[in-house]
């Protein structure tokens, strides 16, 4: 047996092929699990993965620092400005706010809302109020 052969079958050495196989399926049974993807701690609902990767992963995607968006939750007393729910990591959607800043929305209103301006936003829901009357 080759020297390649032999530590492939005793599990010391595995190709870069068969490494990806493997963290493949140890993540697949973390999703499983109810387990985070990367550090197998508990999911935040809704999520693959715990809530210190959701806050990282939202840092990323915006470009503002995991501190900054966790200062705007505490100002914002960590309900949505727009219908009061208590927002968790999850269930909340950054979005731009009045005064040119940031601020955190229920989901469901951050995906009404889109790219619109929050005048813009305040005007519409009016408009859907009037029109319901």
């Amino acid at each position: 047996m080759t020297k390649s052969a032999t530590a492939f079958t005793t599990g010391h050495r595995k190709c870069k092929k068969c490494r990806a196989i493997i963290e493949k399926g140890k993540r697949v049974d973390r999703r499983a699990n109810g387990l985070c993807w990367y550090c197998r701690n508990p999911v935040v609902p809704g999520q693959s993965i715990c809530e210190d990767h959701w806050w990282g992963m939202v840092g990323r995607k915006t470009g503002v620092s995991v501190e900054e968006l966790k200062a705007v939750l505490v100002a914002q007393g960590g309900h949505c400005p727009y219908t009061g729910v208590a927002l968790e990591p999850g269930t909340m959607s950054i979005v731009d706010g009045p005064d040119k800043g940031l601020m955190w929305v229920w989901e469901p209103i951050g995906k009404m809302r889109g790219g619109v301006s929050h005048s813009s936003f305040v005007a519409m829901c009016w408009r859907v109020v009037e029109s319901d009357e």
